[in-house]
């Protein structure tokens, strides 16, 4: 089953919205986060494993394998931090489990998770919408306003960059077409893992035409910000990044703290 318990690292976000006007707004997370605090990070690196294989899968490839946690991990589940492609796999994962997890956990939304699992290759990029949540009309019969939301998400860790507030707003165009291919490939997922429920959920989005629902197109956007500027990120927005809601994370040197956090992943 993918899912997830609230990860401990949740308590280090602080939420500040900017509200555009009575549509539109930004929802700024600062992540300040302890570098020393080894309970928390690796609750957030284990975290961050069971996205690409989970425990149960990890125990049966290590008794196949004869290989160690560090050694099976790190050499086929684990992005290379050392290397261009892998640092970049690592920046991008990074953000949409941790916009997964806003999103889940904070807002109360539920996840459609699995997208980072059964890579061919640790640094192999994934096809389709970024991340996908809802919220079902309880009733036990599917209701016009039933939401799919499909976020688009965009991170630049190594430095400041707002630009990936409207980057996001500019590949979510994509979605349209894209979000169809994930719920396909997340519908074969679910069914090998025996998760009928979530299986059922993605049934209900796939054909619109039938049973239709509301759609929402939203951005995420991640970068490191060692000064915050909330007119750059509201120029942004006046830019063209015009969601109803954008998710804007920002921290300290975040790229590092992925690169540790994805290292701890190796033992954990």
């Amino acid at each position: 089953m993918l899912n997830f318990d609230k990860p401990l690292y949740l308590s280090w976000l602080k939420a500040k919205d900017i509200v555009i006007d009575h549509e539109h707004k930004i929802c700024c997370f600062q992540l300040e986060y302890d570098i020393s605090d080894d309970v928390v990070l690796n609750d957030w690196a284990k975290h961050i494993r069971r996205h690409n294989i989970s425990d149960d899968e990890l125990e049966d490839e290590l008794e196949m394998t004869g290989m160690n946690h560090y050694e099976y991990l790190s050499q086929n589940i684990i992005p290379d931090k050392t290397i261009r492609l892998g640092s970049t796999t690592i920046s991008g994962e990074f953000a949409e489990i941790l916009t997964y997890d806003i999103r889940e956990h904070i807002w109360g939304e539920q996840a459609l998770r699995g997208r980072h699992t059964f890579k061919a290759t640790p640094e192999q990029g994934v096809t389709g919408s970024d991340i996908l949540t809802y919220t079902l009309i309880t009733g036990g019969t599917s209701n016009i306003d039933d939401t799919l939301f499909i976020t688009e998400s965009k991170a630049v860790l190594s430095q400041t960059d707002y630009s990936v507030i409207t980057k996001a707003f500019s590949d979510s165009s994509k979605d349209t077409f894209r979000y169809s291919v994930s719920l396909t490939y997340l519908a074969r997922l679910y069914r090998a893992n025996g998760d009928q429920e979530k299986r059922d959920v993605v049934r209900r989005f796939v054909n619109k035409f039938e049973k239709d629902y509301r759609q929402e197109y939203e951005g995420s956007a991640t970068t490191s910000v060692n000064s915050y500027d909330e007119n750059k990120v509201i120029r942004e927005y006046d830019n063209g990044a015009q969601f109803k809601r954008t998710i804007f994370v920002y921290g300290k040197s975040l790229l590092e703290l992925a690169k540790n956090l994805y290292e701890r992943a190796c033992h954990v």
